[in-house]
């Protein structure tokens, strides 16, 4: 029988937070039946095993995925290709701590929209390894939530995020071998074509420790290496390409979204096809940060040079 929530989960070394976190997860109030699908990415240490033995409920179950090594992208990339029906879905990190109504006010929140793509996303607070939470809000002011600004600059972690069957049908179809990052491409799908929910009160504890693949700190400036890593880019590219990523958008839900949203999604499709639509890219409100922001200097610097 199908749970009525699936959370999906990649890990990769986690033994020291993966028993905690499942356990936040185990202790929901939500009174139906949730499934944790866990992808392990290759872990070099014993949390599979860990994850393998940790006692299971009636209507909690894990189900355990052993992979390679292909990183948090490509990894969670998987997880959706993977995902058995449900009524919502979950992303969760490993190493966090979940609010024991996490589950329900998401749903709550979700459910009156239950017939078009929607994306729950909240607030969270920033603890450091040992759960000391040194920022009880993460989030200052409710983020942007159009589809570009989701794709360059998102702002919320798909560890804070829920969504419906609608919208992971959608995410199905996409046929991309990678992305810039699972949660964006979700946030920013929902946005493009259904309905994004913001909850500003913080329904998790995102723990930041010095192996998080993303964090506090992130966006902070180090010149040398930043001037560094755009040299490394100019030679290489990256592996994934936000062109090929608009033109799924298009294809699979181009005819629900509004006209605006289509036009900025078929621009993002054909900015490298000529100066001028690198340029109207460059101009476009979506795109524009501070420069003293360390993603917005790498995500403009990768527009003009054509690098994703």
């Amino acid at each position: 029988m199908a749970a009525d929530v699936l959370v999906l989960m990649s890990t990769y070394c986690g033994r020291e937070y993966i028993a905690r976190q499942l356990e936040s997860i185990f202790a929901q109030t939500y009174d139906g039946s949730i499934k944790v699908l866990v992808r392990d990415d290759g872990s070099k240490d014993d949390t599979a095993s860990l994850i393998e033995q940790y006692p299971q409920k009636e209507n909690r179950k894990i189900h355990l995925v052993r992979g390679g090594n292909v990183g948090p992208q490509r990894s969670f990339l998987q997880l959706i290709e993977l995902a058995d029906d449900a009524k919502y879905y979950f992303f969760a990190d490993q190493d966090d701590v979940w609010d024991e109504d996490k589950i329900e006010i998401a749903i709550n929140k979700m459910q009156p929209y239950s017939h078009e793509p929607v994306c729950y996303c909240s607030n969270y607070r920033l603890s450091d390894m040992d759960l000391q939470v040194y920022r009880e809000s993460a989030i200052g002011q409710r983020p942007s939530f159009t589809p570009l600004r989701c794709i360059f600059y998102n702002q919320i972690p798909g560890c804070a995020m829920g969504f419906n069957r609608a919208l992971m049908q959608l995410l199905k179809r996409l046929h991309l071998g990678n992305v810039m990052m699972h949660d964006s491409m979700t946030l920013a799908l929902a946005a493009f074509c259904g309905k994004v929910i913001y909850d500003p009160r913080p329904r998790i504890t995102h723990r930041i420790h010095k192996t998080n693949v993303v964090g506090d700190g992130h966006k902070k400036i180090v010149l040398r290496k930043w001037i560094a890593e755009k040299a490394k880019l100019l030679r290489n590219k990256e592996n994934y390409d936000l062109s090929e990523m608009a033109e799924q958008f298009l294809i699979v839900a181009g005819a629900k979204a509004p006209k605006g949203y289509v036009a900025d999604m078929t621009l993002l499709r054909d900015y490298k096809k000529s100066r001028k639509n690198t340029g109207r890219l460059l101009r476009h409100p979506d795109t524009q940060g501070s420069l003293k922001d360390r993603t917005a200097l790498s995500i403009r610097s990768k527009i003009r040079f054509r690098l994703f």
